[in-house]
């Protein structure tokens, strides 16, 4: 019986009474990034989310205190999010359980039979059995101590010989999180199977080739304390700071203290005062150090959710070896799935599920080099998920480890001697040639043609993957892939990489010549598919298993995701559509295939009878075997129908055209023949079909094209030869008008390709495409870490000359197309019935994501503060802008004082609400601002294309706006030219690795104790203006030096021309991008380098959210470009009187404080120098400058750059200068606007440097080698 100690006591359980649980059904992207937004709002401090993830359609479940019940429900009825109460009272159910375990006791230690949780004292007990027991298989140890002093064990269970074949280890951990019960109970029936005489023979062959150490029970203290006190226990119970506990997976040291890991040692994720100050944690850290390098896989059991993650936590960058984790995790989900139903997610744990810094599963990886390094969490069970009733706990432990045992074989398989077949070392020698295998095939090539009339049967062929190593075997496999219809091999996937995988179909007759040309090439392979007739009868058992069961709800238009739906289907389904939709749903035939079939067409609006909206166009089955292509375009059908209330907004600016199935014929003969590709129509007297995806009329017959009838790639007899790509053509043209977007939907690959296909050369407005396509991209993998290669067609894939997406951009000038290759699965191109959802929704997120980039856009707001009450509310705004989705691109706080702001397409709505509700007035000033942008951008490029002789000679332009490397192309031609007077070295390095260049000028006198001028700009990357004008200075200083020798002759001047090369690189792509780019977590990059300096850094006002515009950094001097401005004002810091750093907008000459209301000392000395610049200004141009503090006259801003120069470096005079503003978002003046702007602020510059002249003189100082004055 269990002892009388470790009886549950009611009286001092933790009381859960009144504590519901709710679950939160998340139906879009803007619905998971609220969620996650409430997880982070400090204002819930009680709540706990216990499942979580990024996936659209799952299931969020979150504890919810009385005391906050009632606010939270009413922030997720204002977003609109659904949910319901799952536990009506959280403490209710606990009282249930702890009822349940009392009817279960231990009757014998020596057994378990996994009805029942066991104990602490108990499980080491059975451990002690085994050790004793089986001594020449089980080591039983004691390796550290907890903080409350128990026993923390480890138990190896070796192989059965020593020999360096068997040195690879398994290391599986479990109750780093006290409250997961189910999870030791894993690792127990794990060590169960493994050592027990009774099961040794089934796995006698892992036994022979791995050894596993288990730590079933990592926190002792905490798992009792969840048995005795509080059922929810989550952390470690060493007092920390103000509370009890550490959680254990935050505590290890790799990104320790990273995003994800609370510094409050109160909070469920404290990370800890320090990395491994837990004794839990250094347990395992000591047992990992004493395996060593010959630890294989690293596996972390926790609970719940069902997900197989791997690295990274931190960031959503994968490891290198990501594939192999995957693959890895895969064969565990696989196994589970097979064995159960139970469906895991893979991937990586901050694409999957959240940012979580500090993980063992990092650390094992990262610094112990554990190639693969997995945290399982388990599936949910009972009323709260952690705590699976104890009947249901043998079913859990069952499954669990037939997904362990599947990954332990696929290690074996990769690390272990035994399993590898001589692929260690490559000594690539090419032994027999592809002509020599045309040999050995051509004797049956007339057989064996792939494309013959009437192949029915796929029986005996084979796929394989082989993965060529270097270069030369990527020759070797392409030399293949060119002949490859004359070799009875199809080429599903070829990237024609090194280390990137081919699949390719292999004929019966071919197969031994084909495996015998791999392994004398040494290229490895391995079979995927052993039959693939078997493979798709298995999978066409399965597709037509539920339609007889589905009849009724096909018939009442809802689309059934188990299956896929044949083409008199997809009709019956479109059709039934517009019967129960027919104002927003029209169906017509865009043309007749070659066996007169109907290619459909459906056009889906918003009802408002509007056909001159802009319209997406959209086809899927150009190529037949892709059946998840149409069934893709059947669910965004049913979303944008059946579900438009969830799509208002792209459906109110956007109409859609979609074919869901282009190539029907071929389709339909998919069902005989499950690979065919092309369409039906003969195209000799031996072959069928063309490829319809080569025969649009844009560089027909070019490169990748095939002339062979026979080929899976022939391009047809002439461009529009098939009247399946007649049908996609006269559909363009019909909307060619109104077309935005084409899209092509194909699979598979995980491709969003845009043109050309046909060369190597990108279309003028690449990059507005790569932007959208990049948005799709980045919607799929933060919804399901699921990650698209994004580029032109030509460069990323293949040659493919006649394509769809190629014509509709050349030929018709549709400004977006885009072809998508969806996932694989199942042999590649047949993702099995049970797929079809995943892929399809997923899928949809990137589809929507691109949508609503397309459907809304940046806007600008202009807003005057009439009242005191719009300041209020004002201020208000902008502490929450990040928030908001707004940007204040200028804030004066003042009464009367303008604001303009920059909105996000999905806050317009909400903000304008917001004002109105507020009575604020405010104007549109920009509706578009991207299009505004495009349009000074092809300004600017205009005038790059004109003027490439004037860089080249050294000669500044003025009439354009000088990219980084055209920045330092003319610095460096100014040395060249001026090596006397002009002097440059590269002050660092920024974080993405391009040079920081200084720029020293004088007037050659080699006198280098002259007072210094010292000029920075860039600092902050959307403001181009400021690199302009501090070109502008050099061009003036340096080629124009003989009108500025009252400047030259008394004062040397360094020029730093931009500060922040890495975000203004950035800027070419997003143009009001203003900080660094160093990653701070996956949803936020960048540092604002003007609140990164080490004078009252962190101060009051400063911002310490990672996605705010102007947030300070982690520490003073986080940034790169922080620190080389640091580095050289210290270098010249003894002679430097002035700094002056240039900035835009808003016509200001501001001194210090930043930080503070207070002035300087020296503040009427400041004025004086900046009212000089302001009058020179004023009297050459009339553009009025206002002069003050930084703080009285904008706003606070601590740690900013001239705060530093005159508060830490003593520099006597630090001046902010802000030019005027311009262009559409006052940050962009338009390159018409250059010479204008640079000419006149150096008319301020120069004053200020005279005035400084005439101090110095006042002074009686100049030339003298000790600058007292500072």
């Amino acid at each position: 019986m269990v002892s009388t100690d470790e009886v549950i006591a009611k009286s001092n359980y933790v009381s859960y009474d009144g504590y519901k649980v709710l679950e939160l059904f998340p139906k879009s992207a803007e619905d998971v990034k609220l969620i996650y937004s409430l997880r982070r709002d400090s204002k819930y401090y009680g709540i706990e989310f216990w499942k979580i993830d990024k996936f659209v359609g799952s299931t969020a479940r979150v504890m919810v205190p009385p005391s906050q019940e009632i606010e939270f429900i009413d922030d997720l009825k204002k977003n609109r999010i659904k949910f319901k109460t799952f536990i009506e009272d959280l403490g209710e159910t606990f009282n249930y359980e702890k009822d349940q375990i009392r009817y279960y006791a231990l009757n014998d230690v020596t057994s378990m039979g996994f009805k029942r949780y066991y104990r602490y004292r108990e499980i080491n007990k059975y451990l002690e059995h085994l050790g004793k027991t089986y001594p020449n298989k089980v080591i039983v140890e004691n390796v550290g101590k907890s903080s409350e002093g128990r026993d923390i064990k480890s138990v190896t269970i070796l192989p059965k010989t020593n020999s360096s074949n068997t040195r690879n280890t398994i290391f599986i951990d479990a109750a780093i999180h006290a409250r997961e019960w189910i999870t030791p109970a894993t690792a127990l029936y794990g060590i169960q199977q493994l050592v027990e005489g009774k099961h040794q023979g089934k796995y006698e062959n892992m036994l022979d080739e791995v050894k596993w150490v288990f730590m079933p029970l990592v926190n002792p203290d905490g798992y009792e304390y969840s048995h005795q006190k509080d059922r929810m226990w989550r952390k470690t119970r060493r007092k920390a700071g103000m509370c009890v506990g550490v959680d254990g997976n935050r505590n290890y040291d790799f990104q320790w203290g990273a995003t994800g890991a609370s510094k409050n040692s109160c909070a469920q994720t404290y990370r800890g005062d320090e990395p491994f100050s837990e004794p839990e944690t250094r347990a395992v850290r000591d047992v990992l150090d004493k395996l060593g390098d010959s630890c294989k896989m690293y596996l972390s059991l926790h609970s719940y959710g069902k997900y197989l993650l791997y690295p990274y936590g931190h960031t959503s960058k994968l490891p290198e070896n990501w594939r192999e984790q995957d693959d890895v995790a895969r064969a565990g989900a696989d196994a589970i799935r097979q064995f159960s139903g139970a469906k895991y997610k893979i991937g990586s744990s901050r694409n999957v599920l959240y940012a979580a810094s500090g993980l063992s599963q990092d650390y094992a990886y990262e610094v112990k080099k554990i190639p693969i390094s997995i945290t399982m969490e388990l599936p949910g069970g009972g009323r709260q998920g952690f705590d699976p009733p104890p009947t249901s706990i043998e079913k859990n432990v069952k499954e669990t480890w037939e997904g362990i045992k599947s990954m332990a074989i696929r290690i074996v398989e990769k690390y272990s001697k035994n399993f590898k077949s001589n692929m260690k070392t490559k000594q690539i020698l090419i032994l027999l040639t592809v002509e020599l295998l045309s040999l050995s095939l051509l004797t049956s090539a007339a057989s064996i043609k792939s494309n013959i009339i009437g192949k029915t049967t796929y029986e005996g062929y084979k796929i394989y993957e082989v993965t060529p190593q270097t270069d030369s075997e990527v020759e070797a496999l392409s030399k293949l892939d060119k002949n490859a219809d004359n070799y009875g091999l199809d080429f599903f996937r070829h990237d024609k990489i090194p280390g990137h995988p081919a699949e390719v179909m292999v004929e019966p007759k071919s197969q031994s010549a084909f495996e015998n040309f791999l392994q004398q090439n040494d290229i490895e392979f391995k079979v995927l598919v052993q039959n693939l007739q078997r493979t798709l009868e298995e999978q066409e058992i399965e597709n037509n298993r539920p339609s007889f069961r589905r009849t009724l709800t096909k018939r009442s238009g809802t689309l059934d995701l188990t299956r896929y739906y044949k083409y008199e289907e997809i009709i019956e389904y479109i059709t039934n559509l517009e019967k129960q939709y027919p104002k927003n749903v029209q169906v017509f035939s865009g043309g007749k295939s070659y066996e007169d079939r109907d290619v459909p067409v459906v056009v889906v609006t918003n009802g408002d009878g509007n056909m001159q909206k802009e319209t997406i166009v959209v086809d899927a089955g150009i190529h037949a075997r892709e059946w998840i292509a149409p069934a893709e375009a059947l669910y965004m059908l049913s979303q944008l129908v059946e579900n438009a209330t969830a799509h208002e907004d792209i459906l109110k600016t956007l109409n859609w055209v979609i074919i869901p199935v282009v190539n029907p014929d071929g389709y339909a003969y998919t069902q005989i023949a499950r690979m065919w590709r092309k369409t039906r129509k003969p195209s000799s007297e031996r072959c069928i079909g063309t490829d319809a995806n080569r025969n649009f009329g844009y560089e027909w017959g070019g490169l990748g094209a095939s002339t062979d009838p026979c080929s899976d790639t022939f391009r047809g007899e002439q461009a529009f030869s098939e009247p399946e790509a007649v049908a996609v053509r006269e559909v363009l043209k019909h909307f060619q008008t109104q077309a935005k977007f084409y899209l092509t939907l194909h699979s598979y690959g995980n491709y969003l390709l845009y043109p050309w296909g046909y060369t190597s050369d990108l279309p003028e407005n690449w990059k507005e495409i790569d932007a959208l396509a990049q948005v799709g991209a980045a919607a799929i993998r933060d919804a399901t870490g699921t990650r698209y290669t994004v580029g032109s067609s030509t460069n990323v894939l293949y040659a493919a000359a006649g394509g769809s997406d190629d014509y509709a951009l050349g030929e018709l000038g549709i400004p977006f197309s885009i072809t998508m290759e969806l996932p694989r699965g199942g042999t590649g191109f047949d993702p099995p019935p049970s797929s079809i959802e995943r892929l399809v929704t997923e899928t949809w997120i990137g589809i929507e994501a691109m949508a609503r980039y397309l459907a809304k856009y940046y806007s600008v707001r202009n807003i005057t503060q009439h009242t005191d009450a719009d300041v209020k509310i004002l201020n208000e705004i902008k502490r929450k802008s990040v928030e908001y989705g707004l940007e204040f691109l200028r804030h004066d706080k003042n009464l009367g004082g303008p604001a303009e702001i920059m909105v996000e397409p999905s806050s317009q709505s909400a903000f304008e609400r917001l004002l109105n509700k507020n009575k604020i007035k405010f104007e549109i000033r920009v509706n578009d601002l991207r299009k505004a942008l495009n349009e000074q951008e092809i300004e600017n490029t205009k005038q790059s294309l004109r003027r490439t002789l004037p860089i080249r000679s050294g000669s500044l332009d003025l009439t354009k706006y000088y990219k980084y490397e055209e920045i330092l192309e003319y610095i460096k031609n100014l040395v060249k030219r001026f090596p006397k007077t002009v002097q440059t070295f590269s002050g660092g390095k920024s974080f993405e690795g391009r040079d920081i260049p200084v720029v020293v000028v004088s007037n050659g006198d080699k006198n280098k104790r002259k007072p210094t001028i010292f000029i920075d700009a860039g600092i902050h990357a959307r403001e181009w203006i400021a690199s302009a004008e501090a070109l502008y200075i050099l061009s003036q200083l340096v080629e124009n030096c003989t009108k500025h020798q009252d400047v030259l002759k008394t004062l040397n001047w360094v020029i730093i021309p931009n500060a922040n090369p890495d975000g203004y690189v950035y800027t070419q792509i997003e143009r009001m991008w203003r900080k660094t780019r160093k990653p701070l977590s996956d949803e936020c990059i960048g540092t604002d380098p003007n609140r990164n300096f080490d004078f009252k850094w962190g101060g009051e006002d400063s911002n310490d959210d990672p996605c705010s515009e102007s947030y300070r950094g982690i520490k003073p001097f986080s940034e790169n470009e922080t620190m080389v401005i640091r580095d050289v004002l210290k270098k010249f810091q003894n002679t430097t009187i002035f700094y002056l750093t240039l900035h835009s907008f808003g016509n200001l000459l501001i001194y210090p404080w930043g930080y503070t209301h207070d002035l300087p000392e020296n503040w009427k000395e400041l004025d004086d120098l900046a009212q000089a610049g302001a009058k020179a200004i004023k009297d050459a141009t009339g553009t009025n400058y206002t002069v003050g503090s930084s703080t009285r006259v904008l706003y606070s801003a601590p740690g900013g750059s001239d705060d530093y120069a005159m508060g830490a470096l003593g520099i006597p005079f630090a001046i902010t200068m802000e030019l005027p503003a311009g262009g559409v978002t006052s940050f962009d003046p338009p390159p018409s606007s250059i010479e204008p702007l640079v000419t006149e602020t150096w008319i301020g510059i120069k004053a200020m440097a005279r005035h400084i002249n005439d101090l110095l003189f006042d002074f009686n100082i100049r030339n003298t080698s000790d600058l007292i004055f500072f």
